[in-house]
């Protein structure tokens, strides 16, 4: 059956937060942050404020990706969310992305992302920053395909993650120089990322994921 993939709005509240149940239930520790009804009623009670998407399979939500605006600095490690929040520019910040276990393995994720950037672009949002653990290398795998960097390590209650990002400082700003990292060597990725490098790329040398990062000269003084 065909999925439809269409904007989140309040009364879809209670469809996210038993999608969110069934997913949580069979994921990995780290890789979903726990949220009540609440804090779903909270992200989607707003129309023009919430830029969230859901894929549907007949009338069955089978698949969702949140964001909101994000009201104070977060993750000021990173040298390009330091330029960001220092410039006061509109930045947004996700919500969770999940998808039905009975539906994963056919490009969901992909299509969810694509739209809700789609969705921002449309509203003009310049910016869009989030976590990702860095044990969820399905996830990492999804949004760097789409064109999202990383950023930046972020520990978190849960475990460590990536700081990822997705907006217009991808045209901004020039890159130069190339080195790969492999994906596990947090130590030295924090390093690069704390002066001011960004990873756009990810693959796979031999035995071992690595990372293709660049150079921000943009950033090296922020």
């Amino acid at each position: 059956m065909p999925l439809s993939v269409r904007s989140l709005q309040p009364v879809h509240a209670e469809a996210v937060y038993s999608l969110y149940l069934r997913v949580i239930a069979c994921t990995q520790y780290g890789h979903l942050a726990e949220k009540s009804i609440n804090e779903f009623e909270s992200i989607l009670s707003d129309e023009s404020a919430s830029v969230s998407v859901g894929a549907w399979s007949d009338e069955r939500l089978v698949a969702y990706a949140l964001s909101l605006p994000q009201g104070h600095a977060v993750y000021m490690g990173s040298p390009l969310m330091r330029h960001i929040q220092s410039e006061r520019e509109v930045l947004y910040s996700g919500g969770g992305t999940v998808v039905d276990p009975e539906f994963q393995g056919r490009q969901i994720m992909i299509r969810l992302l694509r739209e809700r950037m789609a969705l921002l672009r449309k509203r003009e949002v310049p910016h869009f920053v989030g976590l990702a653990a860095v044990s969820n290398l399905p996830s990492l795998v999804s949004l760097m395909r789409v064109g999202h960097w990383l950023v930046g390590l972020e520990h978190d209650v849960y475990c460590q993650n990536f700081v990822t990002y997705h907006g217009t400082c991808a045209e901004r700003f020039d890159t130069v120089d190339e080195v790969n990292v492999p994906y596990d060597d947090l130590q030295e990725l924090k390093v690069r990322f704390d002066s001011g490098w960004i990873a756009a790329g990810l693959k796979k040398n031999k035995l071992r994921r690595e990372l293709v990062l660049h150079r921000v000269p943009a950033l090296e003084q922020v």
